[in-house]
């Protein structure tokens, strides 16, 4: 099973390329490389030495299932687009019989692609398979603050400061989950705002599309008033699809709170005073298993569909 999901996550990275540039060019490129490097851990067997490495492969194989759904559902939407693109293109660039022919063809063949394409993700379960190896990931990066949290409950003196270390670790740094929310809440706040400037833009050129053909029969307006709204289209759709909006504010609270707890815990190692971090780190790990719920409710919504 395992030298199956890996094969077929590396015969579908294709969808993993449309999912990475779309959030390079919408979001930020420098968040993530579009080409994705994480191979070695889908082998069948991978070399796996400590929980460290368990982890790294939970959350390789979840990201990878993740990025092959979501940017399933990126290349179905922008298909809908180039289908309308392969519409208006004969008489906007009033093109021979020859190349019209090819153009509705080529239209035919997007049309038909688009519901073989969400078929086949629905059909291989491949959402369902992402969230239950997403959750399975974020369950191993939390069990470590679980297990402190209850050993100091049965020795407070002694695991005082191995709690904070865990704390701190999963909370703290550049890595840790309050810069993750932190840069996740950015990147998909880029992403809202670019898809803001592009509606603009397009209420603007299809406005002046619309007042040109007024006084000027030309075809080629069609490009600002039906192609490029198309593609507006296109990047609401697909927003709406990943949940931009919904994930942007979920990363923007997150951070704040977990932020809050961090601080919390940092005074209390400065002080060496450690009443109230039990429950502090209690809070942190049900804002972290809350929060995962509150995403699994996101993901499930997220439905690759033509019709």
């Amino acid at each position: 099973m395992a030298q199956q999901t890996s094969k077929a996550l590396n015969h579908l990275v294709f969808f993993r390329y449309c999912f990475r540039l779309y959030m390079a060019v919408m979001g930020n490129a420098r968040v993530m490389s579009i080409a994705p490097r994480d191979h070695g851990w889908l082998d069948a067997n991978p070399s796996v030495t400590s929980e460290g490495d368990v982890l790294a492969v939970a959350d390789a194989r979840a990201t990878s299932l993740g990025e092959i759904y979501r940017g399933a559902g990126v290349f179905v939407g922008f298909l809908g687009v180039t289908a309308l693109v392969l519409m208006i293109a004969p008489s906007a660039l009033r093109m021979n019989p020859g190349l019209t022919m090819v153009c509705g063809v080529a239209r035919v063949l997007v049309i038909a692609c688009a519901p073989a394409i969400a078929f086949f993700i629905i059909s291989r379960e491949w959402k369902e398979n992402w969230v239950a190896a997403r959750v399975h990931a974020e369950r191993l990066r939390y069990q470590p603050l679980q297990q402190a949290t209850e050993e100091l409950k049965t020795a407070p003196t002694m695991h005082s400061q191995a709690l904070i270390n865990d704390i701190l670790g999963l909370l703290s740094g550049p890595h840790g989950q309050v810069a993750y929310n932190r840069r996740k809440h950015q990147e998909y706040t880029v992403i809202l705002q670019r898809t803001k400037t592009a509606t603009v833009i397009a209420f603007a050129t299809s406005l002046l599309g619309a007042a040109a053909q007024l006084v000027w029969n030309e075809p080629a307006l069609l490009v600002l008033t039906a192609l490029i709204p198309a593609f507006v289209g296109g990047l609401h759709g697909v927003n709406g699809f990943l949940n931009i909006s919904r994930h942007a504010e979920d990363n923007r609270r997150l951070a704040g709170e977990l932020d809050t707890i961090r601080e919390q815990v940092l005074r209390m190692q400065v002080k060496c005073e450690y009443e109230g971090l039990a429950s502090a780190a209690q809070q942190a790990y049900q804002l972290l298993t809350v929060g995962n719920s509150a995403w699994m409710e996101t993901a499930n919504k997220q439905v690759v569909a033509v019709f």
